[in-house]
């Protein structure tokens, strides 16, 4: 069967369908950036028609940094309501995403601290491991995590985020 990213026009709004990936390794964490964007966030991308998150965030990382996934487990899910400005023509979007620590991986990719490198999907990402104790240095997205990170313990989360609204809250 065909599958496509599950990203669909609903009325005024864009709905995507998201996973992505908390990777730790000496203090740090992997995030990413598209060249056009304001903020950082988790590597990941779209879940295709049929595909569970579990298996989408072994894709995505495979695809996006050659990464392949030893163990995960699930850490957040968020339903999430914003405006990208990064496109042309800024929009409504409604986002449900699934947020996985990726316990073991393989080492595929750089580690050098708060230095850029690219992934192997789109030529307009870099990435970075960015020191997790100055994560409140960045516009990260969604900023909800940055608290939920500190306590991993506590995990799954869920959050709901309607920055339409300016409204936020643990479900």
């Amino acid at each position: 069967m065909k599958q496509i990213d599950l990203t669909l026009q609903a009325g005024d709004f864009t709905f995507n369908h998201r996973v992505a990936g908390i990777c730790l390794k000496n203090d740090c964490i992997l995030l990413e950036k598209n060249f056009k964007g304001k903020h950082w966030s988790l590597p990941g991308g779209r879940i295709l028609s049929g595909e569970s998150s579990s298996d989408a965030i072994e894709r995505e990382l495979t695809e996006e940094l050659g990464i392949s996934v030893l163990h995960k487990d699930l850490f957040a899910t968020a339903e999430l309501f914003f405006t990208d400005t990064q496109l042309e023509t800024a929009r409504p979007f409604h986002e449900v995403s699934f947020y996985y620590t990726i316990d073991a991986f393989n080492e595929t990719i750089p580690f050098v601290p708060n230095s850029y490198f690219n992934g192997y999907e789109h030529e307009d990402e870099r990435f970075i491991w960015f020191p997790l104790a100055n994560l409140n240095t960045l516009n990260f997205q969604p900023r909800q995590l940055k608290k939920m990170l500190a306590h991993p313990e506590q995990a799954p989360y869920h959050f709901i985020s309607n920055t339409l609204l300016d409204k936020e809250q643990d479900a």
